[in-house]
């Protein structure tokens, strides 16, 4: 049996698993085990190394990566695509921007420590936890802070 055939028997099942646990897609983890295997042939035939395990797991572990950042961004166009499909006019856009201005000015107004609390959370994409630490907080301080900030904007933005 050739050394491509024994490679196939003794990995493509736990590739497989491997992948299917990091990509949670049937189909997806047995193509990428799939373009794992024929990346080997390829690198065996022009260079003559017999790969182990650790590099088959890291071939795949690097697709697995690749196809997850590929799908984030396919799925941040098409929210950004849907936002940008809800406009009809350019006064629904001059609208829009409008209350964008008067939110930032909103969030600007915001007390302290909440002001920065939100800024953590949402502009630089923090979790709880993360804020907390940063700022030498508790975590439930940092939700305490985030109900009264949400409070704020909505009595200041209700008319919009």
């Amino acid at each position: 049996m050739q050394y491509m055939e024994l490679l196939y028997e003794k990995f493509y099942r736990k590739l497989y698993l491997y992948a299917l646990a990091l990509v949670s897609d049937e189909n997806e983890a047995r193509d990428i085990v799939s373009e794992v295997m024929a990346t080997v042939w390829q690198r065996l035939n022009q260079h003559n190394t017999q790969p182990n395990a650790t590099y088959l797991y890291t071939l795949t572990r690097n697709r697995c990566l690749d196809y997850l950042r590929h799908t984030q961004a396919a799925q941040n166009y098409k929210a950004a695509e849907a936002v940008a499909r809800t406009f009809q006019s350019d006064t629904e856009v001059e609208d829009y921007e409008t209350y964008i201005i008067q939110l930032y000015d909103a969030i600007g107004q915001l007390p302290e420590p909440g002001q920065t609390i939100l800024r953590h959370c949402y502009f630089k994409r923090l979790t709880y936890r993360q804020t907390a630490e940063a700022l030498g907080i508790t975590e439930a301080m940092v939700h305490r802070h985030m109900v009264k900030v949400f409070k704020l904007l909505r009595e200041k933005l209700k008319n919009n």
